[in-house]
């Protein structure tokens, strides 16, 4: 349709228009244009909401981030310390077994000695009453 005759026609359908029609038109284009507005302030208000939560989520995991590194580096200590304990153990193992060998070496040594102190004895005896 040229754009000669658009024109025609609006202003033919606005003569048709009763004065009703166009109060109401007229309300509801205001109508909506409030809507727009109410819907802008809406968005808004829901981004602005939004970004709240965004930033308090962040600042918790933030600290959540420097919690799990702290809680990391102790981990790290503590294992550290169990290391230590645990190699400690095995030394004082090892000495408590020196120490049990040299103490029951000693006196392995001295049931030796006294067992041959006693055959000796057995033996000595023997002579002396067969000489007798």
């Amino acid at each position: 349709m040229p754009l000669g005759s658009q024109e025609s026609s609006d202003s033919l359908a606005a003569e048709i228009v009763t004065p009703e029609i166009r109060e109401k038109l007229i309300r509801l284009q205001h109508e909506n244009k409030m809507l727009k507005l109410n819907q802008e302030g809406s968005d808004n208000e829901k981004i602005a909401l939004l970004q709240s939560l965004l930033d308090d989520a962040n600042l918790r995991k933030n600290e959540l981030e420097t919690e799990n590194r702290l809680v990391n580096q102790r981990l790290l200590e503590v294992q550290s310390q169990v290391e230590e304990l645990q190699k400690s153990l095995q030394d004082q193992g090892s000495k408590a077994e020196d120490v049990s060998f040299n103490i029951y070496q000693p006196w392995s040594n001295s049931y030796i000695m006294l067992t041959k102190a006693v055959a000796l004895f057995f033996l000595f005896d023997g002579l002396c009453q067969n000489n007798l």
